[in-house]
């Protein structure tokens, strides 16, 4: 027994009804490759990185040298940065920034110098006035931070001698005492004529 014979015509109508339901419905037919999908740019903030002094190298995160300033940056709004700021004779700044969107954001770092501390020290008279380099830092007992380098240091009291003293920090985080003696003016005049009397005595002598 031979099988049932379909028409041509039933197979030709069949498949133009397949073709028309892909485009219609989609379903049951082979999947369309979509391009992938692509997430909206990030908005690029621009930031401008300055110091004073100028010629700092800044670092992302203490690591990642980004370039010295004064330096201009793209980053994404929103993003954090943490920055270090290194000169060589300065003291390391670290400023943690955040960036907004749409603002052209600008920074100006001022960096210390390295520096010691001198501690001026008048024992039992207080209050003698402190200068260095000829400022006026505060009255003694008194802590102060000085650059490294030479500094002439003064005091004065009322009633008594003024004293100087040439001081020196080498390095960072040096600490020097000082130890003044005070002195009265009107012992300094005895002390004078005693070493008058010594002298006229000894020409006498000779």
């Amino acid at each position: 027994m031979t099988g049932a014979r379909i028409p041509r015509v039933s197979v030709i109508h069949s498949a133009m009804l397949l073709v028309l339901g892909c485009s219609v419905f989609g379903s049951g037919c082979a999947e369309e490759k979509a391009a992938p999908p692509t997430e909206e740019a990030a908005e690029a903030v621009e930031i401008v990185l300055k110091s004073e002094p100028p010629g700092a190298a800044v670092l992302l995160s203490g690591r990642d040298r980004l370039g010295e300033t004064p330096l201009t940056l793209r980053r994404h709004a929103g993003d954090r940065l943490r920055l270090h700021f290194v000169k060589e004779g300065h003291r390391t700044s670290v400023r943690e920034i955040f960036l907004e969107g749409g603002v052209k954001q600008s920074f100006i770092v001022k960096l210390r110098p390295d520096a010691g501390t001198i501690i001026v020290d008048t024992g039992i008279i207080r209050g003698a006035k402190v200068f260095l380099d000829g400022t006026y830092r505060g009255r003694s007992p008194v802590r102060l931070e000085a650059t490294l380098g030479g500094h002439l240091l003064r005091i004065e009291k009322d009633g008594a001698v003024p004293f100087e003293k040439q001081i020196r920090i080498e390095k960072a985080g040096q600490q020097v005492r000082v130890m003044v003696p005070v002195t009265p003016k009107k012992m300094q005049g005895k002390k004078k004529k005693r070493s008058q009397r010594k002298s006229r005595s000894r020409s006498k002598r000779n």
